[in-house]
């Protein structure tokens, strides 16, 4: 019959005689109270200080394990295989004091049932300068408590595989901590392997170091911390791994956690409450990384129904590239938010690259710097899709977007509205957008510049191009050309900011310099086609501050209409004079004049004649001969082009 057999590094097998304690204590030291392969009971405590221990098709059931032993050269182990089963009721350990070694094998052979080993808890290297190992090859490994792999500063090591049957291992504890009290190490791996989990956190305590690793997992878990305490240092990657986290995923809660997310690898992070669902650099003083990729075979997804957050109080960054997805659901801080980059003080970088690809959920937006600082970089065939984008949401923030090209462009589409320097509802901070080369953002109703320092640029890294290409509205791609943004149908860009590239307003478009009353500065040629309009609010005498002014180096109108409106109680008089358009040069084949919205005191009219030589319109005494439309009417000024 298979029996529990002891041999040590060189005495061979050892009888177990004598009946003078409660331990199962394998030190060649002569008292124990066992006989030669007799297996221990529940009342045990099993010590095993002194070499090789081989458990083989029999089951055991015993109160207590402590794997551990200091004889230079010699590590205790317990090699459990061909069916054995070990149940262990209270307190596992391997290497479990200061200074100890020990080592567990868990195997199930090329034939049989799975070999099982179970405990109520697990610790594997606990105590400073002390060192565990847990080797699960096919086997089952359940722990009803804790797994604690590096503990009390020791160094702990656990890895799962294939069995000699190629059966998949199957671990599982109610919770894991990989690098768990100050100063401790641990390595955690598993590969072919199911994993269950209630929580997890890599890099827990203070000074320590967790490693995790999943290939060809399923997995199913609670919470997932990496780089949990100051000073701590968590990692994770995964490959061809298929994970549910029912709970939110932290990378970099107070420490530094680095978290990769690679070939295949399908995570799906669901949370409830209010609690964003994946935060990268949480608090002040910590770092976060992320990466989705999926260069090789297979793509990578993460999908979230809840917030991601980078860099919240702390330092975050995302990296999506190699063809990876990455999709998440609104937050509730703000309403809708389905990405923010630099939400409080913390520091936020985004990098989509590579055919990587981000999406916010339905009705969703993306805020990229919220209070803090951030970066958002889409290159390479990169894409990111959401509802509106805000860049500087509160004035605390500077931040930047950039949509570069290289080896393929970058592409933003917002179904409807992007917001550089403020919200939907209010001025923000410092942003800066850029659409570099053959890049593109694509915008459904309305692109908004804040500040007068807010800046859209259309630029080239490459003098082989002029620029990247933006289109708002009801966008025709094949229309837009690159150096140029394009306003189309129901589509509005409005701001006080700067442009830097040229303007094409076509027929439905509007462009409406200032919020109230600013200066819109287009660096280049602004066009306005047949049907646009340019939307221009005077409240007052003062430029900029009163009223609306376009600055472009050209204008053009070919059948484009200046819409008039009077804001606030101002009323006109005679001798004011608005120069609404500073160009270099007017190039007018044909233009109207809308006064609908600006009606002035009763023999009072406008004057249109100096817009042809500055820009400007004026009011003067209405002229005896009705040569307007009506005070509200719409006039035509004509100029054919030499």
């Amino acid at each position: 019959a298979s029996c529990l057999l002891f041999s040590t590094h060189a005495l061979g097998q050892v009888e177990w005689e004598g009946d003078l304690d409660n331990n199962w204590f394998t030190e060649n030291l002569g008292d124990t109270n066992w006989i030669g392969n007799v297996l221990p009971s529940l009342p045990d405590d099993v010590v095993i200080a002194l070499g090789n221990v081989e458990l083989t098709s029999n089951s055991a059931t015993i109160n207590a394990l402590d794997i551990s032993g200091n004889l230079p050269a010699n590590t205790p182990f317990l090699n459990m295989f061909s069916e054995a089963s070990l149940v262990v009721t209270t307190d596992a350990l391997v290497g479990g004091a200061a200074g100890m070694t020990g080592q567990l094998d868990v195997t199930t052979s090329a034939s049989g049932n799975q070999t099982v080993f179970q405990s109520s808890t697990l610790t594997v290297g606990r105590g400073a300068g002390s060192n565990g190992t847990v080797n699960v090859n096919g086997a089952e490994v359940s722990v009803s408590g804790d797994l604690h792999v590096g503990d009390d500063g020791g160094t702990g090591s656990f890895f799962a595989s294939t069995g000699g049957n190629a059966t998949r291992s199957d671990v599982s504890a109610n919770r894991v901590y990989v690098g768990r009290d100050e100063s401790s190490t641990g390595i955690f791996a598993l590969a072919h392997t199911d994993f269950q989990t209630g929580g997890a956190v890599v890099g827990f305590g203070s000074n320590s170091s967790g490693t995790m690793s999943m290939d060809h997992v399923v997995a199913t878990t609670g919470n997932f911390n990496a780089g949990f305490s100051a000073l701590s240092v968590g990692s994770l990657s995964t490959t061809q791994t298929e994970w549910t986290l029912n709970g939110f995923l932290r990378i970099g809660t107070d420490g530094s956690g680095d978290v990769t997310l690679d070939i295949g690898s399908q995570v799906e992070v669901n949370t409830t409450g209010t609690s964003p669902s994946v935060m990268i650099g949480q608090n002040a003083g910590s770092d976060g990384y992320l990466e989705v990729s999926a260069f090789g075979d297979g793509g990578s997804t993460l999908t979230t129904n809840q917030q991601i957050t980078v860099g919240y109080s702390g330092n975050g960054e995302l990296n999506i590239t190699g063809n990876a997805v990455v999709k998440s659901g609104p937050g509730t801080s703000p309403t809708n938010s389905a990405m923010i980059i630099a939400n409080l003080e913390g520091e936020g970088i985004l990098n989509i690259s590579e055919q990587g690809r981000y999406e916010a959920a339905t009705g969703s937006d993306v805020i990229v710097g919220f209070v803090g600082n951030a970066t958002a970089t889409i290159e390479s065939d990169g894409v990111l899709k959401a509802r509106d984008m805000q860049v500087a949401r509160q004035a605390s923030s500077t931040s930047n977007v950039y949509v570069a090209g290289g080896n393929g462009r970058g592409l933003i589409e917002l179904e409807r509205a992007l917001y550089i320097g403020g919200s939907d509802t209010a001025q923000g901070g410092q942003a800066t957008v850029e659409v570099i080369e053959d890049s593109q953002i694509l915008v459904g109703e309305k692109i908004q510049l804040w500040k007068s320092d807010s800046t859209l640029s259309l630029l080239s890294d490459n003098p082989a191009f002029f620029g990247g290409a933006v289109g708002v509205g009801i966008v025709d791609q094949a229309l837009l050309s690159s150096g140029v943004l394009s306003v189309f149908q129901d589509g509005v860009l409005q701001g006080a900011g700067t442009l830097e590239g040229s303007l094409t307003v076509h027929s439905g478009g509007v462009v409406a310099p200032g919020n109230s009353a600013g200066i819109l500065t287009v660096t280049e040629t602004t066009k306005l086609e047949e049907g646009s309009i340019l939307d221009i609010e005077i409240g007052g005498q003062l430029v900029g501050t009163e009223f609306d002014q376009l600055a472009t180096d050209v204008f053009e109108s070919d059948g484009g209409t200046i819409r008039i409106t009077l804001i606030g109680l101002f009323v006109p008089s005679v001798g004011n004079t608005f120069q609404i358009v500073n160009t270099g040069m007017l190039d007018l084949t044909e233009i109207f004049f809308d006064f609908t919205n600006a009606s002035l005191d009763p023999g009072l009219s406008w004057d249109t004649d100096l817009f042809e030589i500055n820009g400007s319109i004026s009011v003067v005494p209405e002229p005896s001969v009705a040569c307007l439309l009506g005070l509200g009417g719409l006039l035509l000024l004509r100029r054919q082009r030499r």
